[in-house]
């Protein structure tokens, strides 16, 4: 990771610590859920969360980060019932 992702990384390691704290909740608000996946779709498009090429390295944090992003968003879409995007959600967590 260089100096410039750091940024990026920290703003999204704090957003996704929101979602995942709201995603825990009972009666987690599903506006709330919806607002901070959107939001950190584009954070991780910032970050290097699949390798592009064979022998890349990429941070523990960034591949942790990205996995819990990509398994609320599935949960997300399971409970919403939006197929479509479980099925987008599934292919990135599996590629």
């Amino acid at each position: 990771m260089d100096s410039k992702s750091a940024p990026a990384l920290n703003d999204t390691i704090a957003l996704s610590k929101m979602l995942k704290s709201e995603w825990e909740r009972p009666n987690h608000s599903l506006e709330k859920i919806e607002n901070f996946l959107s939001k950190l779709k584009l954070h991780l498009t910032k970050l290097q969360f699949l390798p592009i090429e064979l022998g890349e390295q990429i941070s523990k944090q960034e591949l942790i980060v990205a996995r819990d992003v990509l398994e609320i968003g599935a949960f997300f879409s399971i409970e919403t019932k939006n197929i479509p995007a479980f099925e987008r959600y599934d292919y990135i967590n599996h590629r």
